[in-house]
């Protein structure tokens, strides 16, 4: 495994941006195209997963903060086998987007709540399973709003995810 980045830290800015790069031996995977109808977990002798990812949350005031992030990776089979699947070598992992953009706004309303939207743009992937890359799924978003209210000893956190009940997921294959 290896990783490298820099962390900066300024009165309005928080951050960091990282290249990471991470061989794995055994990683479990969820296999389709077994000769199970439902599938099942495997060992998959090389992976690799590599990529860059950048974050930042800008304080604009001591009420308004602003958050982007972006993490682009590339997670591929380093074997030409894995399972009951031949001819793998170099496609991608199911179930891993390509990249992830992520940007939120948290504000203060007093010194004890705050409320905070997020949204998240989930880049293309191949449906859990589908490690012959057969079908590629589109990229979606993502929407979150929260609540918290916290005091020196307490803090107390309510959400609401996928605010606009966003279908997404997997193919049947």
């Amino acid at each position: 495994d290896f990783e490298t980045g820099v962390v900066f830290n300024t009165p309005q800015n928080k951050g960091y941006a990282k290249l990471f790069r991470s061989a794995v031996t055994d990683e479990i995977l969820f296999d389709k195209s077994s000769s199970s109808w439902v599938g099942y977990n495997i060992n998959a002798p090389k992976t690799l997963h590599q990529g860059v990812e950048v974050s930042n949350t800008h304080s604009y005031s001591n009420k308004l903060s602003l958050s982007t992030s972006l993490s682009v990776v590339k997670s591929i089979f380093q074997t030409d086998t894995v399972g009951a699947m031949t001819g793998v070598n170099g496609k991608r992992i199911s179930g891993t987007p390509n990249y992830i953009l992520g940007i939120s706004a948290d504000y203060r309303l007093d010194a004890n709540n705050a409320i905070n939207w997020k949204t998240r743009l989930v880049g293309n992937q191949y449906p859990q399973g589908d490690n012959q890359n057969s079908y590629e799924l589109g990229a979606y978003s993502i929407s979150d709003f929260g609540y918290r209210w916290n005091d020196k000893q307490w803090a107390v956190f309510a959400n609401v995810n996928n605010v606009f009940d966003k279908k997404y997921g997997s193919a049947v294959l």
